[in-house]
């Protein structure tokens, strides 16, 4: 997926996926770990569709399947973490 596709659809997706995870965690401190985990999630899966009207449900498939509070998210490396603030800078 090009850089500027992914770009796009994090631009409108993030605040209300966000808002979603955090009403089904319990736990906005939670969403925000469960929100990156779901677009590193989505990154590293083999999803090819560049519209997102196709990406969005995707994704909120995804988030929703993600741990809660309480379960251990899996470990996010350095390099990942750096990408998400560079996403995060751009908005």
């Amino acid at each position: 997926m090009e850089d500027s596709i992914f770009e796009e659809i994090y631009r409108e997706t993030a605040g209300p996926l966000w808002a979603y995870i955090s009403r089904i965690s319990g736990n906005a401190t939670a969403a925000d770990d469960i929100l990156q985990e779901t677009y590193l999630s989505f990154l590293r899966s083999s999803f090819e569709k560049s519209d997102l009207k196709e990406a969005k449900p995707y994704l909120y498939k995804i988030g929703s399947r993600l741990p809660t509070p309480g379960k251990k998210l899996s470990s996010i490396s350095a390099i990942s973490w750096e990408v998400v603030r560079q996403l995060n800078r751009k908005r």
